[in-house]
């Protein structure tokens, strides 16, 4: 079995969703499964064979994140799948959720995504001149919209699973603690 891993982030970010990754890796290959990830590159030299480094940017005011190109994350992935591929599983919900989705439609592959964060816990933090209620609604439409277009989600725990039922997600969902 061969599994893309599409992600708007990996090390040397360092956060919940790099060792997510990290750990999904480590814990497939001990079964089996050849792990290939499509991230952005960080400028940084030491290339991983098993990773695909995607031309990115600086974020503004945001010296560790990284905006991958939108045409060259759906080539990227493209290309990880022209390789072969059974399943893609998207980590993050910005570029790397709509390149998957774009090419596990096109190729009639499954697509499935680790629901790492409660963004509507988080965009206060970063529009704080918007009110808080209409960034949590702005959030959770923006989450069951990208969920249900997958065929299965993980979710870290079983109050993240409730929470996203409660928006209206009816895509499956597992527990996984990451």
């Amino acid at each position: 079995m061969r599994v893309v891993m599409v992600s708007d982030v990996y090390f040397p970010r360092i956060n919940g969703v790099s060792t997510a990754i990290q750990t999904y890796h480590q814990a497939l290959r001990a079964h089996g499964v050849d792990v290939h990830l499509v991230a952005p590159d960080y400028g940084s030299p030491g290339a991983e064979s098993w990773i695909t480094r995607v031309p990115a940017r600086k974020v503004p005011r945001d010296p560790e994140d990284r905006l991958v190109r939108w045409g060259a994350m759906h080539k990227a992935v493209e290309e990880a799948v022209d390789q072969g591929c059974d399943l893609i599983h998207v980590q993050t919900p910005f570029v790397a959720h709509y390149a998957s989705s774009f090419v596990a439609r096109r190729y009639g592959i499954p697509v499935i995504a680790t629901y790492h964060t409660l963004f509507e816990e988080y965009l206060k933090h970063y529009a704080p001149l918007i009110p808080a209620a209409w960034l949590r609604g702005a959030a959770r439409n923006f989450s069951r919209r990208q969920c249900n277009a997958l065929d299965a989600i993980i979710v870290p725990s079983k109050a993240i699973h409730e929470r996203l039922s409660g928006y209206g997600v009816t895509t499956p969902m597992h527990v996984l603690p990451t």
